[in-house]
């Protein structure tokens, strides 16, 4: 018995880790994206909430963690001002 929930206690995470991976394309934009004579494929996504979604795209060649170009598009459903939006982001950006 103490063995099974050893196993169960170690193969947890890689459930979790397994649905950390997993992409998906929240926006329905179609890829690739084509960009400067270049091919950009969805390569990461996130939906940390209900109003804001996340998606980076890299070339073929290249991945999340190491690339020399990305095409990231962040997108938050709601009514804004959109000066206040790019003073956020611009503020966000001299952290």
């Amino acid at each position: 018995m103490k063995l099974r929930i050893l196993i169960l206690l170690l193969l947890t995470p890689l459930f979790y880790i397994d649905a950390q991976n997993k992409i998906n394309n929240y926006l329905n934009i179609p890829g690739p994206i084509h960009l400067n004579q270049k091919e950009y494929h969805l390569a990461w996504s996130s939906h940390p909430n209900e109003n804001y979604f996340k998606q980076e795209y890299v070339s073929p060649n290249e991945n999340i963690n190491k690339y020399n170009s990305m095409v990231l598009i962040d997108f938050i459903k709601g009514d804004f001002n959109l000066r206040d939006i790019v003073d956020q982001k611009i503020a966000e950006s001299g952290k």
